[in-house]
This record gives structure tokens, sequence and C-alpha cells, in this order.
């Protein structure tokens, strides 16, 4: 009998000529964690529990030592027979399943049974940290060719996206309305090419095209500066539980307890545009740690990509300064994107809701980000908003969450670094001094100044001093 593969997934799903599915029994047994063999079920004849119609018994050859051992059989098994043990088996996972099929009796058996198995196989993951060294399979090999890869690399989550590609979405911590929108659209729409987004976790742009490819339930990577341990920005702990629950993949080159440094966050955008295709950069001011990535990006020979802004817009200043220096394409749609990559040939997603201005008018998401708390609410903004009703609106959803409103923070500058911010404010120029009114050490002083600067907020002077940058 002569079968083929017709889905490859956590459990193989394979075909005979009949066009019966079936399942390799020893896959079965291992997956489900079954002590039972399928060759004693068999002789379970008391319980009529298998009979004949519900396995084929395939020879099959194997080679081990350079000796042929013939005459052995694989079993496979019907959808009807995996069905039946499932529900007679008081295996863990068994009862799992069972329990799904009562909650959802309009759903078939088989979605049932990948569903469970993934959503098992996903919350093992979820607390595996795995150590991946350059001389493993798994480490990816568009990491190995960029200037000083990484000896190794720790990884939490869906190790199979390593392998898979995907665009890195970049941009300041500090973003506009339009630089949010063209977020949510190029963002869903690189998900509809089946693109995986990569990005570094911080807060501003980077969070968002984490949340928005994850809304359009596409996967994504977040590269950070800390070791697994640790979680940077800690506010944003909400965001990487739901990057590992939904399939995701959070990725780090240091040891496990280390964190965060000045140092870290140019390191980690090498990685950040090493695991990708190309660079998306969203929106970005003059200057900032975006055009880092950018550089990475053309020391890796790879493409970068620029949303151009309106020349008003001081915050997508960057941008237009990439597109200008022709450092990055200009680009108005996806479609921009996709066509640099006829090699992929990348395909739109089937039933798949590709975004455009007019389509996300309709419904605007209002989101609200302070230090990765996310608040969304829908809105049908054809009714003419008033500036003060907006205003209204962000008070009222800061005031549920217990969090007073700070102009500055409006400004996005994120809560862990606006008491760095406000005591520059208030006449502390160098880092002793700032250390010494915020109570803080040093060296955390020094990090979070690095990251002021990255998001434009502040700028170093002569004798290492700093000062509050007018924004133009």
């Amino acid at each position: 009998m002569k079968l083929k593969i017709i889905d490859k997934q956590i459990l193989d799903i394979y075909e005979n000529e009949n066009k019966q599915k079936l399942f390799k029994a020893s896959d079965f047994q291992k997956i489900m964690e079954l002590r039972t063999r399928f060759s004693d079920f068999i002789r379970r004849k008391g319980i009529n529990l298998i009979e004949e119609k519900d396995y084929y018994k395939v020879k099959a050859e194997e080679s081990s030592n350079k000796k042929q051992f013939k005459n052995k059989f694989e079993y496979y098994i019907t959808q009807e027979t995996v069905q039946r043990i499932c529900f007679v088996s008081k295996n863990k996972i068994c009862q799992k399943i069972q329990e799904e099929a009562l909650k959802n009796k309009e759903k078939n058996f088989l979605e049932i049974l990948m569903t469970t198995l993934n959503k098992i196989k996903q919350e093992e993951r979820i607390e595996e940290i795995i150590e991946i060294n350059m001389n493993d399979e798994e480490y990816p090999e568009k990491l190995k060719q960029i200037k000083n890869p990484p000896k190794k690399i720790y990884i939490k989550g869906n190790v199979e996206l390593l392998k898979q590609n995907g665009i890195a979405v970049v941009g300041s911590r500090t973003t506009s309305n339009y630089g949010r929108k063209m977020c949510k659209i190029f963002v869903n729409n690189l998900v509809g090419y089946n693109l995986n987004i990569i990005s570094g976790l911080a807060t501003g742009m980077d969070s968002l095209a984490h949340r928005t490819c994850i809304e359009a339930q596409g996967k994504t990577i977040a590269v950070l500066p800390c070791g697994l341990k640790h979680i940077y920005p800690k506010s944003n702990e909400i965001l990487y539980n739901r990057i590992l629950e939904e399939g995701g993949l959070i990725v780090s080159e240091y040891e496990l307890n280390e964190k965060e440094s000045s140092d870290h966050f140019r390191e980690r955008n090498r990685i950040v545009a090493g695991l990708s295709i190309g660079t998306l950069v969203v929106e970005s001011h003059r200057k900032s740690g975006t055009s880092i990535t950018v550089r990475n990006t053309e020391e890796q020979n790879k493409k970068s990509f620029c949303i151009p802004s309106s020349l008003e817009n001081t915050k997508g200043a960057g941008n237009n300064e990439m597109i200008r220096d022709k450092r990055a394409k200009l680009v108005i749609t996806v479609e921009d994107i996709i066509e640099e990559y006829t090699e992929l040939k990348l395909k739109k997603r089937e039933d798949f809701e590709f975004l455009d201005i007019s389509n996300l008018k309709n419904k605007m998401k209002l989101t609200i980000e302070n230090e990765g708390i996310n608040i969304s609410k829908s809105m049908d903004i054809s009714k003419d908003l008033s500036k003060n009703k907006s205003k209204d609106i962000h008070k009222n959803i800061n005031k549920e969450i217990g969090e007073k409103i700070d102009e500055d923070i409006g400004k996005g500058i994120s809560k862990e670094n606006i008491e760095i911010y406000n005591a520059i404010i208030e006449g502390a120029e160098t880092i002793d001094e700032i250390a010494r009114k915020t109570n803080k050490d040093s060296k955390e002083v020094a990090c979070k100044l690095t990251i002021l600067e990255l998001e434009n907020a502040i700028e170093a002077l002569p004798g290492k001093r700093f000062k509050i940058k007018k924004q133009k």
C-alpha cells in the first residue's frame, strides 16, 4: 500500500490510495505519551476497541549499522481509531482532548486534536529556555552571515521561527498618530504574506509592531538587550508573555541573568537585522537608534525600506533623510516590499483582511501605550471627535488603570525613564548629579540616559553633561 504525507503537523497526517486519512501509530503513541504500544491494543479482543478495519500494517525496511532489517511492519491507524483511543484513555493529554471535544461539539475531531496538541506543546515551550550554539543545527543560517555573529543564543518559545522568513520592523520610541496607523497597516499586511515580524520589544514602535502581528494572527520574534531571566522593559511583561502564548519567540545572546546595559541596545539591533530578510522603518527621529539597525542591515547586504513622512512631522524626519540619502527604498504599500523578494515566491494568505487607509478609518483602535499597558477601545471615527473629546477619552482610560496622566509620558517617554528626564529638567546635568537626585545607581542612570538619547528626548554635551533636547 502506498502512503503519502498530506499535512506535516505536530502529528503528521498520511493518505492512502482511497484518500483515507491515517496516522503513524508510533508517532501517535510518542506524542500522546501512551505507555501501551499499538500492537498491544490489537490484542484487546475483549473490549472490541480495535478491529482490522481500524488500522493498516505496512511493511517497512530500516537500515542500522549497515545491516538491513526486513519484515518490519509499521502500523497506520485511522482518524476514527485515534478518536476512540483518545476517548477511552486516562492519559492526561487524552483527557484534555476529551474536555475540548465536549466544549466544542460543533468542531470536527481532527481540528480539536491538532489544536489541543499544539496548545500543549506551546505551554511547554513557554517555560523552557534553550541554548543554541553556532554549530548546532537550530542556529539560524542568516545569523551566521552577519558581522560578529553571537557564538550562542538563548531562546524561549517557537524555535521553528528561526528558520522562517521575517521582516524587521523598527521605529522610534516616541510615535505620532500617523506612524501608529502606518505600523498597523504595514505589519498587518506583511503577516498577510506569511512573513514573521521581528523587533526589539522596546516601547513605542517595537511594541506596536509585536502587538499588531499577534492581532493579525501572525508570529513575532522579540530580541532582548538582556538575559532571558529578565524582561526589558519590565512594563512589557504582559506583551512578553503574550508573544510566547501566541507561538512567538524570545531571543537573547546574553547569559540568563545578565541585565540590560548601554552597549546591549546597539548590539541587540544587529541581531534584529540579522534574523530578518530586510528592515522596515515605520517612523524615526533624525539620528535615532533606528539608524543603527538600518546600518546593520546595510552591512549585511540586505534591503531597508522607509515609509515617507510629512515634512512637518519631526518624528518621521529620519525616514525622509534615509530615503533622500538612498539608504532605504521608499514604500507606500507592502507590495513595494514584496516585489523585492520574488525568489521567495511570497503569496497572499487566503481569507485574510488586508488593510489600507480607507478600511482602517472605519474602525480605529485608540491605544494608550504606557510602558506596555495596552488598553484598546474600538471607536467609530466617522463621528467627528473634537480634540477636547479625544483628551477626555485619554483621561478616562488612564483613570481606569489608576495612572496619573503625565505630560511627558504623553510625549512617549517611558515611565521607567521619566524620573531621570525630570531630574534633568530640575537642573541635574551629570550622571553623578542625576544619581544623587533620583537615589539610583550610576550604572543604571547611564543606561537610562542612553535610552533617552535614543528616544531623542535629551542630548549629550561636552564634559558628559546632558540637557533636554528641544523638539523642532
